[in-house]
């Protein structure tokens, strides 16, 4: 009996000791769990809220930076350029096989797509072949769209065009009736700004990026160079 006594002693010690949470505790250990959990959902309602957006905006800057890239690819391998000007380029590049390809870039266009206010390059080409007369170009389509150049004051490609020198009559009465040869400049920077949000995103970034790059024209370099006995 006495056994059993102090056995029931203990399990009511045992019992008395894992009564468990109070009710205060209770309560306020539900309210650090329900503000973490808010803390974690509001966290997480932003990322959901802000991935498209930054999705978005890498998409158009991959758009630009290629667009870009080939432009100023393709403008390295020119043969001849026909015109220039902070907005417009137009020249020949020669393919394998020696076809003759007639490109223009224009830089200046309105993007009417997007906004009146934006800008985009847009290409177009004719395939050429000597002698028969220089075909027209086909349908511009648009490379680099929804850029913030100003035509005037903030212009595509940037330049300097070399001093031609004057023909003096005494040297060679034929040169005086001929005009002066143009000379072309062989290096071209290339410079596109495009909003820092895609084309949907709805608020976001409000500043702009820049993308650059530059051609160095060899081939017509050594078309126009004195020292080239094919010129």
């Amino acid at each position: 009996m006495r056994g059993a006594a102090a056995a029931c002693a203990r399990l009511r010690d045992r019992l008395r000791d894992e009564r468990g949470w109070t009710l205060i505790e209770l309560l306020v250990a539900m309210a650090i769990f329900t503000f973490v959990l808010g803390a974690a959902l509001t966290l997480f309602e932003t990322s959901v809220k802000l991935a498209p957006k930054e999705q978005e905006r890498a998409a158009a800057f991959r758009e630009a930076q290629t667009g870009l890239s080939g432009m100023v690819r393709e403008i390295r391998d020119a043969n001849e350029i026909l015109e220039l000007t902070p907005n417009v380029i137009d020249f020949i590049v020669q393919r394998q096989g020696g076809q003759q390809v007639h490109v223009r870039y224009e830089c200046g266009v309105a993007d009417t797509d997007v906004s009146p206010a934006l800008r985009k390059c847009q290409r177009s080409q004719a395939v050429w072949v000597p002698p028969a007369p220089m075909p027209a170009l086909d349908t511009p389509r648009t490379v680099i769209g929804r850029m913030l150049n100003d035509p005037a004051a903030d212009p595509v490609f940037a330049y300097t065009l070399p001093p031609v020198d004057a023909v003096d009559p005494e040297d060679d009465p034929l040169d005086a009736a001929e005009p002066p040869q143009r000379t072309w400049p062989t290096y071209i920077d290339v410079k596109v700004k495009v909003p820092a949000k895609g084309r949907l995103a709805d608020g976001g970034y409000t500043h702009s990026v820049s993308f650059s790059g530059a051609a160095y024209l060899r081939n017509l370099e050594a078309r126009q160079s004195p020292y080239n006995s094919g010129s």
